[in-house]
């Protein structure tokens, strides 16, 4: 029998959260997350880097299309990682996911406020039921 999973995010319910900064408002390490799309595309990469002007000269040379900054936060790989778990169901391949007909912006920060809320060391469910 599958895991019982998170409807929104896809994430397994019983999954234990044990990084370091799960459940910890990141200080401001110069490690960004970011999401990159053509303007209003519901198609985005979710990233991480230290300089993000920088990433987006690097995206921009190597795509034929206009992409521009939808939406950024201090985070590690720890929280773009997450964020590739919860989405994963969405993803196109590499760091590009598939937002259908929702908004990715609005998605990825709500999945970002719930990874920033879960204390270490506890599972969605067990959040759910006392947050």
């Amino acid at each position: 029998m599958p895991a019982e999973r998170d409807l929104m995010f896809d994430v397994p319910l019983d999954e234990t959260y044990e990084g370091p900064t799960c459940g910890k408002m990141p200080l401001d390490s110069g490690e960004m997350v970011h999401l990159v799309s053509e303007p209003g595309s519901f198609v985005a990469k979710i990233g991480t880097t230290t300089n993000l002007d920088q990433r987006l000269a690097s995206l921009r040379s190597r795509h034929s299309r206009t992409l521009v900054l939808r939406w950024s936060f201090h985070g590690n790989t720890e929280l773009e990682f997450y964020l590739h778990r919860c989405f994963k169901h969405l993803a196109l391949g590499g760091e590009w996911f598939d937002f259908k007909e929702g908004d990715p912006v609005q998605r990825v920060a709500a999945a970002t406020e719930i990874f920033y809320l879960i204390p270490a060391g506890t599972t969605i469910r067990e959040w759910e039921i006392v947050g």
